[in-house]
């Protein structure tokens, strides 16, 4: 009935959406789902898990409490679980450390584990039209073996993809960055690349020149995180605004995020939408945490008083900077930085043995996945008509008032190869059965002891971004989507009751919440009414 492509936050909050929903509705029946992920197991910006960082956002905003706050699978049911609930409450924080929440994200992925196929990159999509109606009914999702290179597919008749943000590099880097990679890391990959450079091309001890470019919270979380970890070099961040910026989360501009705002961003037009999305970026793209820049800046001060000289300061950030030239040389690479708007033209040249990209995300990877999809879109000159959405705020607030699921009892086959034919060493695991959907669900009974987790060692590029990245590069509206997050193919397309979604690539049409956490937990369960609810069949 669904199959979801990815399998970070966006996911994790439907699949939890749905469970909340069997459970308190015994009587409906188990929808067959299947979720593919690339990562090899589950984690959520393991590049940015660094020792002292903190959420930005309240943890009463997790992946079900704003939906309902009696899901067993909130952060609160979480710590209980952990047996850490006490202590968690004498913190007196809203803010828990980042090591923490990604760890109960891990815990809400571990309920899904039977449903969930990781090693799993996605080579396309392709309709599948029904023989009698000529409608498409069915789409057939390809995907790759990460770890022996064996190709899969499996047939869904809804499709969420969610495959998060790819690394974004500014384009003059691009020549340099797969050629000399151990010199370039992205954001991304930061903390799980750094220990690795600090015992081969990096040592503590031995001086050298390392540069982060951007201007938001990871920029400046990098910055400061080089400084300590190496002492005898110099640290440069390099800023193309005019100044490093505070984020403004205050009350009532943390209302932008609410999720009562999404369906007046969707119903204003494109321009009106565009230049509120302009007027809110403040409040996340390109901004730093207020006290981290008193740090910085604090910092910055000490080390003037003991050295007046700038040319023999150890750390610098450079406002109103461009790279505008990049040349390989031995040991590093050498940067031609130019001072943005100078009259006189002011340069100047750097030679760095590691450049760390804070430059945010590309957001369009569904583009290329659904390629083969595109023929089912209207033409430029036949406008399509929006789909009728009734989701109310009342019907996401709990799940008794979601309407009952229809399910099949076992999936559509495959018409190429099936999860077990690509797989026969695991095929008891990873075929897709009705017993395999039915989520472990989250215990309510305190730990004795406290379970450890393996700490995560990819990267990721998945899902949607909680407040570190410095930018966020929106996807071009190519697959245009509804208030539901439902593409919108040309009528009579697409039979009713299937249809593909997306999450996570949609800030230009639904608001700047899109990309972020703040809004999970109710999309997740408007995602799972559009698909299961009124007008959709998974039969």
């Amino acid at each position: 009935s669904l199959l979801t492509i990815g399998f970070g936050p966006a996911s994790l909050a439907i699949a939890i959406a749905l469970a909340d929903h069997l459970s308190s509705s015994p009587s409906s029946p188990t929808p067959p789902v299947l979720f593919l992920e690339k990562q090899a197991k589950f984690n959520w910006h393991a590049g940015m898990q660094l020792a002292g960082t903190h959420m930005q956002i309240s943890f009463l905003k997790d992946l079900a409490t704003p939906r309902d706050p009696t899901s067993p699978f909130s952060f609160l049911n979480y710590l209980f679980t952990k047996g850490r609930l006490q202590k968690f409450i004498n913190l007196g924080t809203f803010l828990p450390a980042r090591r923490e929440y990604e760890d109960y994200m891990r815990w809400c992925a571990s309920h899904f584990h039977r449903s969930v196929r990781y090693g799993s990159e996605i080579t396309r999509v392709d309709a599948v039209h029904n023989e009698a109606t000529g409608k498409v009914d069915r789409f057939n999702v390809h995907w790759v073996d990460t770890a022996t290179g064996t190709p899969g597919s499996a047939v869904a008749k809804n499709v969420v993809v969610a495959t998060g943000g790819a690394p974004a590099v500014p384009e003059i880097f691009a020549p340099f960055v797969g050629g000399e990679g151990a010199r370039f890391i992205h954001s991304s990959q930061y903390a799980t690349s750094i220990p690795g450079l600090s015992s081969t091309l990096l040592s503590p001890s031995a001086p050298q020149h390392l540069v982060v470019i951007g201007g938001g919270q990871s920029a400046a979380e990098i910055y400061v995180d080089l400084s300590v970890r190496f002492p005898s070099s110099r640290i440069t961040l390099l800023v193309k605004d005019a100044s490093l910026r505070p984020s403004d989360d205050s009350p009532f501009v943390n209302e932008i995020f609410d999720p009562d705002r999404v369906t007046p961003t969707y119903q204003l037009n494109a321009a009106d939408r565009a230049a509120k999305r302009e007027k809110d970026k403040g409040t996340n793209y390109g901004v730093v945490r207020l006290e981290l820049l008193e740090r910085i800046y604090s910092e910055l001060y000490a080390q003037e008083v003991d050295e007046p000289e700038e040319a023999n300061w150890r750390c610098r950030v450079r406002n109103s900077r461009t790279v505008v030239g990049v040349e390989k040389i031995e040991n590093g690479v050498k940067l031609e930085v130019a001072k943005t708007g100078a009259e006189n033209g002011e340069r100047e040249t750097l030679e760095a043995g590691l450049v760390v990209f804070a430059t945010g995300y590309r957001r369009d990877a569904h583009v290329r996945i659904l390629e083969g999809t595109r023929g089912l879109l209207a033409s430029e000159t036949e406008p399509v008509k929006s789909e009728a959405e009734t989701i109310t705020e009342a019907a996401l607030t709990s799940p008794t008032s979601a309407p009952p699921l229809a399910g099949e009892s076992t999936a559509e086959p495959s018409t190429t190869s099936t999860v077990a034919e690509t797989a026969p060493a695991a095929a008891a695991a990873e075929t897709i059965t009705e017993a395999a959907l039915v989520p472990s669900a989250p215990t309510t009974t305190p730990a004795t002891t406290t379970e450890t987790t393996t700490e995560t060692t990819a990267s990721s590029a998945t899902e949607s971004e909680v407040k570190i990245t410095t930018e966020i590069t929106s996807a071009p509206a190519v697959f245009p989507v509804g208030r539901d997050y439902k593409v919108q193919y040309a009528p009579g397309a697409v039979e009713e009751g299937s249809g593909i979604w997306l999450q996570g690539c949609n800030e230009k049409t639904h608001g700047l919440s899109d990309t972020l956490l703040s809004i999970l937990a109710h999309r997740g369960g408007e995602v799972v009414q559009s698909i299961f609810g009124p007008g959709s069949s998974s039969k």
